[in-house]
């Protein structure tokens, strides 16, 4: 290594070090003289952020075998633990699966819509969004 980039890396450390010992004092001094601010509107966006800004999770329609008072139970419960939206993917169960003590749906029958109908308008009253993929629950 030359004399140049000797110099030049050991200033870049020695500011470093500087900068490393000097920031915990300055923190603590801030807290202490109330000049940090936790009321910005960038603080109230992490700590209370949009729908939009929270998690989103794909949301599996299994076999198709949903009932609208269940749908609405688990968006009730997504929203309270903070997630913003659902990604609907209904998936289609192979002919021998257990069926689950549920009638499936057939895709986009007037029940399957019904059923969808009734995601979407708690997803909008909960504020949540609501999107479907079209998984592999169509024919």
């Amino acid at each position: 290594m030359d004399r140049r980039t000797f110099l030049i890396r050991c200033a870049a450390l020695s500011a470093g070090g500087v900068l490393a010992a000097t920031l915990p004092s300055w923190a603590q001094r801030a807290l202490e003289e109330k000049t940090l601010r936790f009321d910005s509107d960038l603080y109230r966006r992490f700590t209370d952020p949009a729908s939009t800004d929270r998690p989103f999770v794909r949301w599996w329609w299994n076999g198709d075998r949903v009932k609208a008072d269940e749908l609405v139970r688990e968006l009730r419960l997504l929203h309270a633990a903070g997630v913003g939206g659902v990604e609907i993917n209904p998936v289609k169960f192979p002919e021998e699966a257990d069926p689950l003590d549920t009638h499936p749906l057939r895709w986009l029958s007037p029940e399957w819509i019904d059923m969808l109908k009734a995601a979407f308008d708690e997803a909008k009253r909960l504020g949540m969004t609501c999107d479907l993929i079209v998984g592999s629950g169509w024919p």
